[in-house]
């Protein structure tokens, strides 16, 4: 777990750029951890797409000449001051953290994922100083998913490199530090948008305590389902408030949709329906903006995909998961099956409470809701493709969707907590 803070080195030299000036200390040494596993999986990624072995100082050269140019060129600053927590906040968010790693360390909300192939993934990586094509490449190893993006994995690769070992016990905390930073980073963004903090102290220990009950219950401890639910959810948010935290939320969203897109496949299919979601936010709200804007936000989550896309090429690996059911061929004969197993399963570790306040909110703001477009689309849109997913579905239809649908509806109930938080500050 040590070998994770040593992340924030990676991404330490963004607290010296005038773009991020606007968040409290807290919120930028988050914010280093997000940029650093970026720039991590990207070197991982471009180390192996040349034949340059891993290793510890070799990773650590390039976020050192970043460093040293954000020292030159940039400057620290911390006009904004970090409000204090309000009593009930702490202890809500106090009592998340503890609930999910009380259960991640007794096993109960651990990922069979972790055994099956992140954890695998991580170690093989570690072990061939690369990501390893061999094994990606080998008939056996099929079930590892080996077109998925590889940030978990190199995360988990680099604590190899630095302690010597993978330890499996540890690994399902990874996912508490995930949560920790999202936490931190929603609230230090929400409390920049309002000199009162109210309502980013309590909306943050929500989303905490919400998030934390849904990765218990999902059971997705050690897995890319936290990674990727943060990474969303800060892009989400930064991008819902842009008018008010100015351009930092251009660099913010920039980040957070790369990291998205380098953790899990469905990061792709985020940044699509948050492109959209843009458009059409700004066009009904009369305020569209050109080409360039968007391509602030977008240049980095395309030319992460394009880099990872071309690493699967070069090394004729599949782009079509072969694990997976082939595109195309759905079957509307098991409906009632989907529908049966569809509403029960939305139960997020909460028997469903959770989406209460999102819902009410949305209906007493009901007038707020187009500035929350892009956020919808990712809601909405995750639905959308979650159910025409299950239409490939040939067998097991229950027994599929009662293991994968609580982990795929979790960002679409964090984008609906967070749309909420964001129209409730309206007029407060």
């Amino acid at each position: 777990m040590f070998s994770q803070f040593i992340i924030i080195f990676f991404g330490i030299w963004v607290i010296f750029l005038p773009a991020i000036k606007g968040l409290c200390w807290i919120g930028k040494i988050l914010f280093s951890f997000l940029t650093g596993y970026v720039i991590l999986t990207i070197e991982g990624i471009l180390f192996s797409l040349f034949h340059i072995h891993w290793s510890l100082w070799g990773f650590i050269i390039v976020p050192i000449l970043f460093f040293i140019i954000s020292i030159k060129f940039g400057r620290f600053e911390n006009k904004n001051e970090f409000f204090s927590f309000n009593y009930f906040s702490l202890f809500l968010i106090i009592l998340g953290l503890f609930g999910i790693t009380f259960a991640f360390i007794k096993g109960c909300g651990n990922s069979m994922d972790l055994l099956y192939f992140w954890g695998v993934k991580g170690l093989r990586f570690a072990l061939s100083s690369g990501i390893d094509v061999k094994f990606l490449k080998n008939e056996f190893s099929i079930h590892t998913h080996i077109n998925y993006p590889p940030l978990l994995p190199i995360q988990y690769a680099f604590s190899v490199l630095f302690a010597g070992k993978f330890c499996w016990k540890t690994a399902p905390l990874f996912s508490v530090l995930w949560l920790l930073i999202g936490s931190g980073l929603i609230y230090s963004i929400l409390q920049y948008k309002r000199k009162d903090n109210n309502i980013a102290t309590i909306g943050s220990a929500y989303w905490t305590l919400c998030m934390a009950s849904s990765l218990i219950y999902s059971k997705s401890g050690g897995n890319a389902e936290a990674p990727l639910l943060v990474f969303v959810s800060i892009a989400v948010i930064s991008i819902l408030i842009e008018e008010e935290i100015g351009p930092q939320a251009i660099w913010i969203s920039s980040i957070s949709l790369a990291g998205a897109v380098l953790t899990k496949i469905e990061g792709s299919l985020f940044a699509v329906w948050i492109f959209f979601g843009i458009l059409i936010r700004d066009w009904k709200l009369g305020v569209l903006k050109n080409l360039k804007h968007l391509l602030k936000i977008f240049w980095l989550s395309l030319l992460v995909v394009i880099l990872w896309i071309t690493f699967l090429v070069i090394n004729n690996i599949p782009l079509q998961d072969p694990a997976r059911e082939k595109f195309g061929n759905i079957s509307f004969s098991h409906i009632d099956e989907i529908l049966s197993s569809f509403f029960p399963n939305l139960n997020v570790g909460t028997y469903g409470f959770s989406w209460i306040l999102p819902l009410i909110s949305f209906w007493i703001k009901r007038k707020y809701l187009k500035k929350c477009i892009p956020a919808l689309f990712v809601g909405f849109g995750s639905i959308l493709f979650i159910f025409i997913y299950y239409l490939h579905l040939q067998n097991n239809v229950n027994a599929i969707i009662g293991w994968t649908l609580p982990r795929l509806i979790q960002p679409v109930l964090s984008v609906f907590i967070i749309s909420a938080i964001v129209v409730l500050e309206e007029e407060n």
